[in-house]
């Protein structure tokens, strides 16, 4: 079954092929999702996730709930039925655990990457010493070649 948008024609094969999407419906949460919730965790753009969203309530896997706030009516987006056996495909294949730890791993990465910065700047390396520098070139040379022998 194909869906319109606009001229173009999407099915939902074509939809999951677009980028954010499968984390778009990895982290939407079964209750529903705001906007700046999704924002907030994708590694998508807003213009790409305005889009991921439309698109998805074009193939029938998502769509906005009203909900009523002190500034007036917001939405939260949520699965259809449709996009609930999409979600359950994604979890028996595994996706939505690898997600879950691609995102742990992602900061855990940038929490090391800001004690590595916090340590350079408290602890500068002496980048003078050519000899040391040399070194260290034939070291991590090494070490990339002996990796990609592991890996083969």
């Amino acid at each position: 079954m194909e869906f319109t948008i606009g001229v173009m024609t999407l099915s939902p094969s074509a939809y999951l092929s677009r980028k954010g999407t499968i984390e778009l419906l990895c982290e939407l949460s079964p209750e529903g999702s705001r906007f700046e919730e999704l924002l907030d965790e994708l590694p998508i753009s807003r213009p790409t996730l305005a889009n991921r969203l439309a698109e998805g309530q074009e193939v029938s896997f998502l769509e906005p709930r009203p909900i009523a706030g002190e500034r007036g009516t917001t939405h939260e987006y949520v699965f259809t039925p449709r996009g609930a056996t999409i979600r359950v495909l994604l979890f028996q294949q595994g996706l939505v655990l690898e997600y879950q730890q691609y995102k742990m791993a992602l900061k855990q990465f940038e929490a090391g990457c800001d004690k590595f910065k916090e340590t350079i700047e408290t602890n500068p390396p002496n980048l003078g010493n050519s000899k040391l520098n040399e070194e260290n070139l034939r070291t991590i040379i090494q070490r990339s070649a002996l990796s990609e022998m592991a890996e083969e």
